[in-house]
């Protein structure tokens, strides 16, 4: 496991920066080259957790609470109050995992909550009566301001369990460790060293980092991406 700190070292130090003025022992208040080494490992961070949009390590559950006569809510609304990116409802072919319990009624009552894309909710379900109509509700939209929506309106206090996906972590103080799994922290390191030769025009250097690092993100992706699944034999 690498902390924020340890990886500046790191960089540093194969990069060839200690010889001439040391390793960071801090990642605050620098200046010059370490500085710049404390950005690239950040920047490295972020560029690796932009790569893919389904990495499942930033996924997370939520449970959030409704209100009785109120359809609409936003992630702080579910209780998500910060580093919220996206809902997740599963890919295509995947089953929808949204479900909705009554909460003084308890999980014995909880259900999957079936979603709809904005269009059709659009369209037959905020039409005349059906878009007042109140009960338990079945269907779960993303509406174009990505607040979830639910109809029928709540009746009554119900429990929202599901998935969201985090906005990407930002590296701040010396002791952060990235969420990123373990086995791949070297990844953020060979990512940064490539920025670092990038800058310095370090050409003979570049491609064998870049190789290590394209190395640690195929794996990264075998391991941390839904896997493709067949749908069967063409006939």
């Amino acid at each position: 496991m690498s902390t924020f700190l340890e990886l500046c070292q790191e960089v540093a130090k194969e990069s060839g920066t200690v010889p001439s003025i040391g390793q960071p022992s801090t990642t605050v208040g620098q200046t010059g080259r370490l500085l710049r080494i404390i950005g690239w490992v950040r920047d490295a961070y972020k560029d690796i957790q932009r790569d893919q949009n389904t990495w499942r390590w930033m996924d997370a559950e939520f449970a959030g609470q409704t209100i009785s006569g109120t359809a609409e809510y936003s992630a702080s609304g579910m209780g998500i109050n910060e580093r919220f990116s996206r809902w997740v409802f599963g890919g295509e072919g995947e089953a929808n995992l949204f479900t909705i319990y009554k909460t003084e009624t308890g999980q014995s009552d909880e259900g999957l909550l079936t979603f709809v894309d904005w269009p059709y909710f659009r369209r037959h379900l905020m039409v005349g009566g059906e878009a007042t109509r109140q009960g338990k509700p079945i269907y779960v939209i993303v509406d174009n301001t990505d607040k979830l929506r639910l109809w029928p309106i709540p009746d009554a206090a119900y429990t929202i369990r599901g998935q969201y996906h985090k906005a990407p972590q930002k590296l701040a103080t010396d002791a952060d460790i990235p969420e990123m799994p373990e086995e791949f922290h070297d990844a953020i390191k060979w990512r940064a060293l490539w920025k670092l030769g990038v800058f310095d025009e370090a050409f003979e250097q570049i491609p064998a980092w870049n190789a290590e690092y394209s190395n640690l993100l195929s794996q990264l992706r075998l391991s941390q991406t839904p896997s493709i699944s067949l749908n069967g034999p063409l006939a």
